[in-house]
């Protein structure tokens, strides 16, 4: 049975294996670049990192977790089965998981609103979103309703593109570690400044078809191969694929 998407859905993990990895995969980091204990409290990092240090840890944080085998690790959690329900068995996964560090009054951590399609993403894929510190308020995302999404795209069609996107608090997503977030990132989404106590970790990573459509142009930074990998492939994708391949020599 198919799920039906609006929105976002929040699932939480079957088990906290994938996601306890991701957190000491990141404290592993932090502990070896910025010399802080390995018990840290994640959302008190802000304590131990000030604002002109963050893009440095976030970098080796990125850097350190690409190197891990991550995208056969989250294909062995609840999250694959539920991707899978929403997209079809066959699946490209981004090349990078993505890192975000939203410390509290750090401007330069804002998002302002967008569509990831406005900037070449295919609109048929899902963002997996992963938190590592609990999420609430203003550290956490904004997820707009789908009628927002729908009248910013209809203004295209007049000519008349409404860019004066207003954030609204009301739309933040509240989840916990040990949850997940799954949306489409096509629809309306951003980050307003963190004025809580604790700072936001999250994970995120899109994913898609192996059959779904790029957008007509597509920048040489989105394309299929230099931008995802295959993820899986079901025995039904491999026979096709070798058939097509045979018949197109």
């Amino acid at each position: 049975m198919h799920q039906s998407l609006t929105t976002s859905l929040v699932y939480r993990f079957d088990n906290l294996n994938c996601v306890d990895t991701f957190k000491n995969w990141f404290i592993q980091s932090i502990t070896n670049s910025m010399k802080l204990n390995s018990s840290i409290d994640l959302s008190l990092l802000h304590e131990f990192v000030n604002v002109s240090q963050v893009n440095r840890c976030r970098i080796d944080a990125f850097n350190f977790i690409n190197g891990k085998s991550w995208s056969q690790m989250l294909k062995t959690s609840s999250a694959f089965k539920n991707i899978q329900l929403l997209l079809g068995p066959d699946l490209a996964i981004q090349r990078k998981i993505n890192l975000s560090i939203h410390m509290p009054n750090d401007k330069t951590a804002v998002l302002p609103i967008h569509s990831d399609s406005d900037s070449g993403d295919t609109p048929f894929q899902l963002n997996l979103w992963i938190p590592l510190t609990d999420c609430r308020g203003s550290n956490s995302m904004q997820i707009y309703p789908l009628e927002e999404t729908y009248k910013y795209y209809d203004s295209f069609a007049s000519g008349h593109i409404n860019k004066n996107l207003q954030y609204n608090q009301d739309y933040s997503i509240n989840i916990d570690y040990g949850s997940y977030l799954l949306f489409p990132p096509c629809i309306l989404h951003g980050n307003v400044e963190n004025t809580s106590p604790y700072t936001r970790i999250s994970l995120n990573v899109r994913i898609r078809s192996l059959l779904s459509p790029d957008l007509p142009e597509v920048p040489p930074d989105r394309s299929f191969l230099s931008y995802y990998q295959p993820w899986f492939k079901s025995s039904l994708y491999q026979l096709s694929e070798r058939v097509y391949r045979a018949l197109s020599v």
